[in-house]
């Protein structure tokens, strides 16, 4: 198996714009750490675990999200693929954690 870190961080704003009761964010920011894990070694099929925390705000260091992910849809936008995601993209559907035995010998 594979397994690696990471850390992130994330920034984001709203704008109220002319919804009725939209409200100004004003700039967001949240920091975390994940751990991804692929099964087998080389699997292109990445199982997510992540924890972001707010550093900023009402809820600053408090309420962390915790999330675990097995499936993503990797370039979903076309053209904005590069090599490495053209290399990664999943072919066929659904979720595949056990792989044929005959690929073991």
């Amino acid at each position: 198996m594979d397994i690696g870190l990471t850390g992130f961080v994330d920034l984001g704003s709203m704008w109220s714009g002319d919804v009725p009761f939209g409200t100004d964010s004003g700039l967001q920011a949240s920091a975390g750490l994940g751990l991804r894990i692929g099964l087998p070694s080389g699997a292109k099929d990445v199982i997510r675990i992540d924890l972001a925390i707010p550093v900023n705000g009402p809820t600053a260091f408090s309420s962390p999200t915790f999330r675990i992910t097995a499936y993503e849809m990797l370039g979903f936008l076309r053209g904005f693929e590069d090599e490495e995601m053209k290399r990664s993209r999943r072919v066929g559907n659904g979720l595949k954690l056990i792989p044929n035995s005959s690929s073991f010998f």
